[in-house]
């Protein structure tokens, strides 16, 4: 069998100037891409935070069911040996979760955005494995364990005048230097933006500046800064949603 070789000018290879322009020009385009698939994988995300969060609102409204509709503790202590259990579970390595009485009614991944990635920031307290990225409203839901007075009550449904305005979780994170180096942190705690202790923001608007919360009627909705509200720290988009503590923080 004889193979025929056809020599045409419109075959032949490109030369390495021709080979760099292609380059620069797909380089371009990718740069010109690249913020709307960065943008959409980020709603993705956003979208499956906002699907955690309506399941630790059903599984609120479970434990409610079963608990006189009482909120769970923060974080309960153990006089005999010290260990702290916060609602995502113990604070040692390994957490054991089993000892929270929230997560009885829900699974611990359901504590964890996807965009606030392992290894993105320093873990909380002596743990060494994810525990929860986002913070628990325990200034108004259970004040005994944020001011450390365990005779405090904690908050129930019924008390709440607009369960569709009141926090229960939101994206949280937290921003300090312990070391003369500044570091990022989950935060267990949503703070207020006005309480007994030095302003420190740790809502989390990690969302394209915005922040999903779960409500204390359930629901959960991104937000982002409203009237008064404010970025305070811009390295980590850290602040406020409101000025004041009503209605998402507090009810009074």
């Amino acid at each position: 069998m004889n193979i025929k070789i056809v020599n045409n000018k419109y075959m032949k290879g490109l030369s390495l100037v021709e080979l760099l322009i292609v380059v620069a020009i797909i380089s371009i385009l990718m740069s010109l891409i690249s913020p709307s698939l960065n943008r959409v994988q980020e709603l993705a995300r956003m979208a499956a935070c906002c699907a955690n969060q309506n399941n630790l609102g059903r599984s609120m409204g479970q434990y409610q069911a079963e608990n006189a509709d009482s909120f769970w503790p923060c974080v309960m202590i153990n006089r005999k040996n010290g260990i702290k259990t916060f609602f995502w579970g113990t604070d040692t390595n390994p957490v054991q979760r089993e000892s929270s009485p929230f997560l009885k009614y829900t699974s611990a991944e359901n504590l964890l955005c996807p965009s606030f990635r392992w290894g993105d920031y320093v873990p909380q307290g002596n743990v060494k494995e994810p525990t929860t990225s986002y913070g628990y409203n325990a200034w108004c839901l259970d004040p005994g364990s944020y001011l450390w007075n365990f005779d405090k009550p904690m908050l129930r449904g019924i008390q709440i005048p607009n369960t569709s305005e009141l926090f229960v979780f939101a994206d949280s994170a937290m921003a300090w230097m312990p070391y003369s180096k500044m570091i990022l942190q989950n935060s267990t705690h949503l703070e207020p933006p006005i309480g007994p202790f030095v302003t420190q923001p740790t809502t989390h608007f990690r969302h394209l500046n915005r922040s999903c919360a779960v409500f204390a009627d359930g629901h959960s909705a991104t937000y982002g800064v409203e009237q008064g509200g404010q970025i305070i720290d811009n390295t980590y988009n850290l602040g406020f949603i409101g000025k004041t503590n009503k209605p998402h923080y507090d009810i009074k």
